[in-house]
């Protein structure tokens, strides 16, 4: 008969990583661990949609104060960038820390062609650009090409595990 959960998130169900001849510490003593145990694959995928969950469940939960905490930072620094505007200051010493101005810009292409041809003219200029590639177009071009991979490109392949939820609402 196969062990019942005792907390849905906890994959100890799973068959321990030792061996049976090792011992373990338990605080007070020395004690073999328990027998390793077989679960079946419906007791894993529904330990690991448990955890699924709980971490979604905790996640939105840091994010929603994480967001006010933002907002609350945002308001203070507003605060402080209209200080320093105000008194003509670049920064402002307090013993708690230093506030200061910097700047930042964030550049757009209004027109792709326009870039890539100024680019073109003078190879430094490619630094302009980041290096990486866009993994969906080279898969799109490999299953339209037969597998045949674009020049220059590597491709490194692997497999990962995904769930996905059965569509029965009965747990």
């Amino acid at each position: 008969m196969q062990a019942q959960l005792t907390r849905p998130t906890d994959p100890a169900f799973i068959a321990h990583a030792g061996t049976i001849n090792e011992l373990w510490w338990d605080g007070h003593a020395w004690v073999k661990p328990p027998a390793p145990i077989a679960p079946n694959m419906d007791q894993v995928v529904q330990a690991y949609n448990a955890i699924r969950d709980a971490r979604t469940a905790k996640r939105r939960a840091w994010e929603k104060e994480d967001l006010t905490l933002e907002e609350d930072m945002h308001k203070l620094k507003v605060h402080m960038l209209a200080t320093l505007n105000n008194n003509g200051a670049k920064s402002i010493a307090t013993d708690h820390g230093t506030v200061y101005r910097t700047e930042k810009i964030r550049p757009s292409a209004a027109d792709w062609g326009a870039v890539y041809a100024w680019i073109a003219a003078d190879p430094d200029r490619f630094e302009l650009l980041e290096r990486r590639l866009k993994a969906t177009f080279v898969k799109e071009f490999m299953d339209e090409h037969e597998g045949q991979i674009p020049p220059g490109v590597n491709v490194h392949r692997e497999f990962e595990v995904s769930v996905r939820r059965a569509n029965s609402t009965a747990d």
